[in-house]
């Protein structure tokens, strides 16, 4: 019996470990607002899956027009200028208070409620360049790009 219960104290350890520990966060390939669009970039389908490259992208955020949150994701826009000037994609979030996720928002909702935790916990809104590491998905063929974020820096501006 002292055997058996040894065992399942390892196991429930062991498993406990593996689920508390966080994905590793990888650099992605920096990107520019023309260059995303590219082919090379392009998800690929494997096992029925949409698998997306690793990219990064600089920018500011902004709210888009309509905002849906979905299964705690939240998306909304990066522009390569503050202001929403210049080009722009979307970028998903998910919903929260921790390392690089978004805030939810209150039911009427301006641009300064806007607020995201970089990977060093640091709130960065629409003012502040930023830059994004997550997974490029959709398509250009059908305007659908967006990036599902995975790790958010403020970047110093010169």
């Amino acid at each position: 019996m002292k055997k058996i219960l040894l065992i399942l104290l390892v196991v429930l350890s062991i498993s406990n470990i593996a689920f508390c520990t966080q994905e590793k966060l990888e650099p992605g390939t920096p990107v520019t607002f023309d260059s995303i669009q590219a082919q090379e970039y392009e998800p690929v389908i494997e096992k029925g899956l949409s698998i997306g490259k690793n990219i990064s992208i600089e920018g500011y955020l902004a709210l888009q027009e309509t905002m849906s949150l979905q299964s705690n994701t939240i998306m909304v826009n990066l522009f390569e200028e503050k202001e929403k000037k210049g080009k722009s994609t979307s970028v998903s979030f998910p919903v929260g208070q921790k390392e690089n996720q978004m805030e939810s928002l209150p039911d009427s909702y301006k641009e300064e409620d806007l607020k995201v935790y970089t990977n060093l916990k640091e709130i960065v809104g629409p003012n502040d360049k930023i830059r994004i590491h997550g997974i490029r998905l959709g398509s250009s063929q059908d305007n659908t790009i967006y990036i599902e974020s995975k790790w958010i820096e403020k970047v110093t501006e010169k």
